[in-house]
């Protein structure tokens, strides 16, 4: 198992533009000096997110990530695909362009996240435009090499389409392509009301790609300025790898024993300045992966 950075980690530090801003920016970092900053935190790759790099050339980002001594390790991004097919055609499209700008980065995966709830139509019917839209989508990126990547997902408008394993093993095994396969986000599913063990006992099979992060329950009266709800009305806060809901090492044995190659995304939204969160994480996951291979 390798350590992989993640952009959006840093988000809050971000100047120029953040996806989840604070409201008070740290106006610390560049886009640029993010990627610098994660390769001194160490780990062997980076994945980009296309929200933050879209007017930037490929080649750029390869450079700047090789600078840093990280392998550019997968390029993500959101393309809703869960609409009616003449909807559906142009966000493909889209879609081949973002298969394009992988292979130019040199990433051999592309995550997506393919379904966000439109409340013109049922959710079930969303969900098979959406495994269509996939099967498409995995053609493509099977004639180029690259695989195509789902994560099990704790952001609101696309649980229904990937919130727990229930329903990312269900679009894995309908799409049944090689080049379409899962990331398992350890926190995610407890967002969905599932249990973080169970979804990675369903999805495992196709897992390529991990996530690693930690959440804990918001306490009666106390607040916290990065937080999703629950399904059932609780609210979940970052947390320590160590001091959260999920059992981190428990995960990393489990996935030893699956002998599991693939990369440790390091997923920080927490409130410390980013590149000490991230550090923390890293650290603490390396001492771990230390303990696991004496």
């Amino acid at each position: 198992m390798q350590i992989c950075q993640l952009d959006f980690s840093f988000d809050w530090g971000i100047k120029e533009f953040g996806l989840t801003p604070r409201t008070k920016p740290l106006d610390l970092y560049t886009r640029e000096r993010v990627i610098a900053e994660a390769g001194k935190i160490g780990g062997e790759a980076i994945e980009f997110r296309h929200e933050y790099w879209s007017d930037c050339e490929p080649r750029v980002m390869a450079r700047l990530a090789r600078d840093a001594g990280l392998q550019p390790a997968s390029y993500v991004s959101v393309k809703n695909i869960a609409l009616p097919q003449q909807e559906r055609r142009p966000v493909i499209d889209e879609i081949y362009g973002l298969l394009d700008r992988t292979a130019e980065l040199g990433a051999r995966v592309a995550m997506i996240i393919f379904g966000l709830v439109d409340d013109r139509f049922t959710i079930e019917q969303q969900l098979m435009w959406m495994i269509e839209g996939i099967q498409t989508c995995a053609e493509r990126a099977h004639s180029m090499g690259i695989t195509l990547l789902m994560e099990n997902l704790d952001w609101p408008p696309g649980r229904p389409f990937a919130g727990t394993g229930t329903v990312c093993r269900r679009v894995c095994e309908a799409v049944d392509s090689p080049a379409f396969r899962l990331i398992y986000d350890f926190k995610a599913s407890l967002f969905s009301g599932q249990d973080y063990l169970e979804a990675f006992d369903q999805m495992a099979p196709y897992v390529v790609h991990v996530h690693v992060n930690n959440v804990r329950e918001l306490k009666d009266g106390e607040t916290a300025e990065r937080f999703f709800d629950t399904n059932d009305g609780r609210r979940l806060t970052e947390a320590p790898l160590d001091k959260g809901i999920v059992d981190v090492p428990l995960l990393l044995r489990k996935l030893k024993s699956l002998d599991y190659i693939g990369y440790l995304t390091m997923e920080y939204q927490g409130h410390l300045d980013p590149v000490i969160g991230v550090s923390r994480q890293t650290e603490y996951i390396q001492n771990l992966l230390g303990e696991l291979n004496e």
